[in-house]
Order: C-alpha cells, then structure tokens, then sequence
C-alpha cells in the first residue's frame, strides 16, 4: 500500500483494471492487438510485446524513437464474475537510471550553489542548476505520464475496462 502511495510521486503508474470479460476473452483480446517486436520497425497491430500464461509485456508500437515511452507489464486475474488485470508502467530501466545518475549531478550542483549564496558571492548564472533540475523533472514526468496516458485509453478500450479507483 505504501508503493501505491510513493508511485505519484516516481515516473511509474500502478492501475487495476476490472472488466466484465471472461480471462480467457481478455486474453484473446490482448493477442488480437499485440505483435512479437521485428527487427524493422513496422507494425501492423498498436503493441508489441508477448503474453505468457497469465502474463503480458508490452509497449505501444511507434514510428518513432520516443525513449520515455511506458513498458508494460501486467498479470490477468479472475475475480468472481468479473477479470482484474494489474499493470506496471515505467520507463525503460536505462532511461531511469541515466535520469537518476543525471538528476543526482544536478542536484549537486544545486547544493554547491547554495553554499556559494551563504558566502556572499552569488551571480545570477549560479542559478543554471536550478533550471536544469526543474526542466530534468518536468521532462521526465511530462513524456512520461504524456505517453503513459495514451497507453491507458488503450488499454481501457482494448479490454473494455474500467480503472479501479
């Protein structure tokens, strides 16, 4: 419970689905819109990735090179007369780490900048860090949840679903 607390805050989405489909037509609905990833981009289906069993990993099929795009992850359960499928989304793991190591750098630029105010020696360009962290933030976020948006209309839809609040 407290992930699902911290994960507004972090680049991630935690959703539950539930929709009045069997598993089975959840399942099938899943493979009608996913392909396996080809070594040419072009794809005839919206996602690509793979199902297994219970299972799927997926990530929307694109023309272009968007590197905050969402992948995908999620597990199909049934529920009494209704299907829950629990979806993980975040950006790719080397997207997250560069932003990590990247963001780290800035912020220590930010702390070295505050102990340059405290000695009396400040100029207006020891605010360049401060910009660099805030545009680092709104970047990650922004493309992020932009994308990860998308991907949850199509997921509702796909699986004629609603999101469990």
């Amino acid at each position: 419970m407290v992930f699902f607390k911290m994960s507004k805050y972090l680049p991630i989405e935690n959703i539950i689905y539930k929709t009045n489909l069997s598993k089975e037509q959840v399942i099938q609905r899943l493979t009608e819109n996913i392909e396996t990833k080809k070594s040419f981009g072009i794809y005839s289906k919206p996602y690509i990735g793979k199902i297994m069993g219970n299972h799927f990993e997926i990530e929307r099929a694109i023309s272009y090179r968007n590197s905050f795009l969402p992948q995908i992850k999620g597990e199909i359960y049934s529920e009494f007369n209704r299907t829950k499928i629990e979806v993980y989304m975040r950006p790719h793991l080397f997207v997250l780490f560069f932003m990590v190591i990247w963001l780290g750098g800035i912020s220590m630029g930010c702390l070295v900048t505050l102990s340059v105010l405290f000695t009396g020696k400040f100029e207006p360009p020891f605010l360049i860090p401060f910009g660099m962290l805030i545009f680092g933030i709104a970047l990650l976020y922004g493309a992020f949840k932009t994308e990860s948006a998308i991907s949850k209309r199509d997921l509702m839809k796909m699986l004629d679903a609603e999101i469990e609040k």
